[in-house]
């Protein structure tokens, strides 16, 4: 039997069946809002980003 080129020299593709499930995103803020430091790093974005996007600045 003859054998096929492979680009990566033998190796095979195999299927990531990790990929086919996604966690709930109630799961993933589980875990993540666990953490006080990414509690306050959230915390800091959201305000980060209500300062700069959502407040107009002074007529002058």
């Amino acid at each position: 039997m003859a054998r096929r080129f492979s680009p990566c020299h033998g190796c095979q593709i195999k299927q990531r069946p990790w990929a086919l499930h996604l966690a709930p995103f109630a799961s993933l803020l589980d875990v993540v809002m666990a953490d006080r430091a990414a509690r306050l790093t959230i915390l800091l974005f959201w305000w980060w980003l209500g300062w700069h996007f959502l407040i107009t600045p002074p007529s002058p």
